[in-house]
């Protein structure tokens, strides 16, 4: 050590910011396009696509099962940004959709 120079006892030092989560991918595209044909007729190219689509028109699923799952691998997908995670969101909802009989 420095000469003068006064080492400060571990409990003293200055607390670590925790770390944050990584942001949010939600412009990330899908892996293809859905065209949603029947109820409310829309394209769903990018996860935020997906996710505002279901805010509107699928919150009152009769089986949210399917939704949820959606939901989920969304927020996933738009965590991480990976090509087989993208796939897994973009295949759940399209089923979410074929569900409900709008594909």
């Amino acid at each position: 050590m420095f000469k003068g120079m006064v080492r400060k006892p571990a409990c003293m030092a200055q607390p670590r910011a925790p770390k944050s989560a990584p942001p949010k991918r939600w412009a990330t595209k899908l892996t293809r396009r859905i065209v949603v044909r029947k109820g409310p007729h829309d394209w769903l190219l990018s996860l935020d696509d997906a996710r505002l689509y279901i805010l509107k028109h699928l919150q009152d699923a009769s089986d949210p099962a399917p939704v949820e799952k959606a939901v989920d691998l969304l927020v996933h997908a738009a965590g991480t940004g990976r090509l087989a995670d993208r796939e897994a969101a973009t295949a759940q909802m399209e089923r979410a959709l074929r569900g409900r009989g709008w594909l």
